[in-house]
C-alpha cells in the first residue's frame, strides 16, 4: 500500500550543514570523477525522505560506488526522477519559481547555457526572496550558506520538494488483527451508559447494572446546586432529572429550576439554551404566558 508522506526539510538542511565541508563515509566521494554535487544533493534529500527507489536504471538509489542509479549522481537524471509523473516510491518534487523556494529545496545551474551541471541545496531563505537571500550548501566546490547570487551562470532552475511516496504504511497485515473478538463488554456498557444510549445496551446484550458500570467508571465529584441568577446570561445546558424536574448547567455551576425559575429562564433575553429536545420547554413557556424567547439549540445549532 502506497501513501504520501511529508518531506522533512529540517533533516535535509541539518544534513547539508553537517556534511557541506566534509564527506559522509557511507557514500563514495565523486569529487575527482565528474563532481560530487548531485551525490551530496541526493544524500540531503534522502535525509529528508528516508526512502530510495531501487528500480534498475530509472530509480533513485545508492548501494555502493558501483551500484547506484544514474539519478543519484547525474544532474539531469536527478531532475527527471524528482519530477516524474509515475507514482513510484521515492521523493517527489516539482519545478517552481525562485519565490517558491524553501529550505530543503534544490537548485540546478547551467554554466554554459546548454546543459545543467550543478545541484546545490537550499539551506536558508530570507524575504524578500532574491538570488542574494537564497543561501545554499553544495559539494564541488564545497560551500555552506553561500548566496546564489555569488554564482556566475547562464541558466537556472528550481525544484520544490512536495513529499515522499512510501509503501511501508504502518498497517497490520496479519489476518488475526482483523478477526472479531469478544471485546470489552464492561467498557462498552460504561461508554453507552455515559452517552445514555440505553437501548443499544439492551440490543447488544450488555450488562448495564450499576455494579457492572461502576466497576470501571470514573468517580465524579458532587456539586451543590446554586441559585439561578436574577438576570441570567450566556449559554446554559438544560436536562431533566429522572423525576421530570429540570436543571441547568453553566460551566461548573448547576441550577435547579422550579416552576418559577424555569419559565423565566426560557424567556430571558440574550440567553442561549442547549437541550436535546426543546418541544417540552416551549410548552412550559406557553403555559406560563411566555413564548420561549431564549435561543434554543438542538443538534443543528441555535434557532
Amino acid at each position: 500500500m502506497r501513501f504520501f508522506a511529508d518531506y522533512d526539510r529540517s533533516a535535509a538542511v541539518l544534513y547539508a550543514h553537517q556534511w557541506a565541508y566534509g564527506r559522509n563515509p557511507a557514500f563514495y566521494d565523486y569529487e575527482n570523477v565528474g563532481g560530487d554535487c548531485t551525490n551530496f544533493a541526493s544524500q540531503c534529500v534522502f535525509a529528508g525522505s528516508g526512502v530510495m527507489n531501487f528500480t534498475p536504471d530509472f530509480g533513485w538509489y545508492y548501494i555502493d560506488a558501483n551500484q547506484k542509479s544514474p539519478s543519484w549522481t547525474g544532474v539531469p537524471y536527478f531532475w527527471n526522477f524528482m519530477t516524474r509523473q509515475a507514482p513510484s516510491v521515492g521523493p517527489v518534487a516539482q519545478p517552481c519559481a525562485l519565490e517558491d523556494l524553501q529550505p530543503g529545496d534544490l537548485v540546478q545551474l547551467s554554466f554554459n547555457g546548454q546543459e545543467f551541471q550543478h545541484t546545490p541545496v537550499v539551506v536558508r531563505v530570507t524575504a524578500p526572496i532574491t538570488l542574494e537571500t537564497v543561501l545554499i550548501a553544495a559539494h564541488s566546490y564545497d560551500a555552506d550558506n553561500r548566496p546564489l547570487s555569488s554564482y556566475t551562470f547562464q541558466d537556472i532552475r528550481f525544484l520544490h520538494m512536495l513529499g515522499t511516496i512510501r509503501k511501508d504504511a504502518p498497517i497490520e497485515t496479519a489476518p488475526e488483527h482483523y478477526c472479531r473478538t469478544a471485546g470489552d463488554p464492561a467498557a462498552a456498557a460504561q461508554l453507552l451508559a455515559e452517552l445514555e444510549m440505553h437501548k443499544l445496551t439492551s440490543r447488544w446484550g450488555l450488562d448495564e447494572s450499576p455494579a457492572a458500570v461502576a466497576a470501571s467508571a470514573e468517580t465524579l465529584p458532587e456539586v451543590q446546586p446554586d441559585l439561578l441568577p436574577l438576570a441570567p446570561e450566556g449559554r446554559y445546558d438544560l436536562a431533566q432529572n429522572k423525576d421530570g424536574s429540570w436543571y441547568a448547567v453553566q460551566g461548573d455551576s448547576v441550577y435547579l429550576l422550579d416552576n418559577d425559575r424555569l419559565p423565566s429562564l426560557l424567556d430571558a433575553a440574550g440567553v442561549q439554551l442547549r437541550v436535546f429536545d426543546a418541544k417540552p420547554l416551549y410548552h412550559i413557556a406557553l403555559e406560563h404566558g411566555g413564548v420561549g424567547a431564549g435561543r434554543f439549540c438542538g443538534g443543528d445549532g441555535f434557532f
